[in-house]
């Protein structure tokens, strides 16, 4: 089996998970769309989903937000239609599009933009379609209606920074690292506190590996007892060059160096090597707190309903 062992961070083996490490620390917008709709059935919903994610990335932002505090949705209505009958009959309908950034936890209005689009076709639903495929992804109106929500949602985190500091130490002083993690990585690089919580982070992680060290080394245990050496050696390239059982990880190394492969081996050394590299150290353990905090906010169910989020 081939394994790259890249320091002690855990390794990603879903594109997805990929994708959400790099929204960390971007301004995340969760796409929220209906269910279902007296307007769009199931094919077109997913049309106007596919709409407001682009509309979401082209203007910088991330439409798959790894958590879900600010959420992005459509609401869309048809408020004239028309049949002209001839040769071929064309269905014209007229919509209004509206697109709203909101604050889940407050039910808050962020930002909102309404758009009056025009949809023809041969039938309703191609005439729906039509309209969907109308909305723009850009321009200066999107651009005025994002650069707002922006703007209000970095001024947001930036009244909040002592209140979210308080909250991951809180949850840091309860061990419960993956909760502290998830507050400490919400907050984007653009708020003046973003280093000091990434520090903070770094700390916490610190205490985190003491704790779960030893587990690692029984895991990894486990693994040469039942003759998986390279799953051994992926479990002990997770381990933090500081953590308290270091030293036992390299005995156990150096137990199985003649039963891994060469190519194996070489990682491991490499690993080693990188650690007296301060910088790269540093954002091995900043991206392994990242993973760890994707993954709690993977775990977590949805915290909003559609229904709800268009009281206004």
């Amino acid at each position: 089996m081939k394994l790259h062992v890249l320091l002690f961070t855990m390794l990603c083996t879903s594109i997805t998970l990929a994708q959400q490490l790099d929204d960390v620390g971007r301004i995340s917008l969760s796409v929220v769309t209906p269910e279902n709709s007296e307007y769009l059935n199931y094919a077109q919903l997913k049309k106007l989903r596919n709409k407001v994610l682009k509309i979401a990335s082209s203007n910088g932002l991330s439409g798959n937000g790894f958590h879900s505090n600010f959420v992005i949705y459509p609401i869309f209505e048809i408020y004239e239609e028309e049949l002209v009958e001839g040769m071929q009959n064309i269905v014209i309908v007229d919509t209004e599009v509206t697109l709203v950034v909101k604050q889940v936890e407050t039910n808050m209005i962020f930002s909102s933009l309404t758009l009056e689009i025009e949809g023809n076709g041969n039938s309703r639903d191609k005439a729906i379609v039509s309209s969907v495929s109308q909305i723009p992804t850009k321009g200066p109106q999107l651009s005025e209606f994002l650069d707002d929500a922006k703007g209000k949602i970095l001024a947001y985190y930036e009244s909040e920074c002592p209140n979210i500091k308080a909250q991951a130490e809180m949850a840091a002083n309860m061990e419960e690292f993956d909760r502290a993690f998830g507050i400490l990585m919400s907050v984007p690089s653009e708020v003046s506190c973003s280093r000091e919580l990434n520090d903070i982070a770094v700390k916490v992680y610190m205490s985190y590996i003491n704790k779960t060290c030893s587990e690692q080394i029984i895991a990894a245990k486990a693994q040469i007892a039942a003759t998986d050496f390279a799953g051994a050696l992926e479990i002990l390239g997770k381990v933090d060059p500081s953590a308290a059982c270091f030293d036992d990880a390299k005995k156990l190394i150096d137990s199985i160096e003649s039963k891994v492969t060469a190519e194996q081996k070489r990682d491991w050394d490499f690993m080693v090597q990188s650690y007296n590299d301060a910088v790269s150290l540093q954002k091995q353990r900043i991206n392994a707190v990242k993973e760890i905090a994707v993954a709690y906010y993977q775990r977590q169910p949805p915290t909003y309903n559609y229904n709800m989020l268009l009281i206004r």
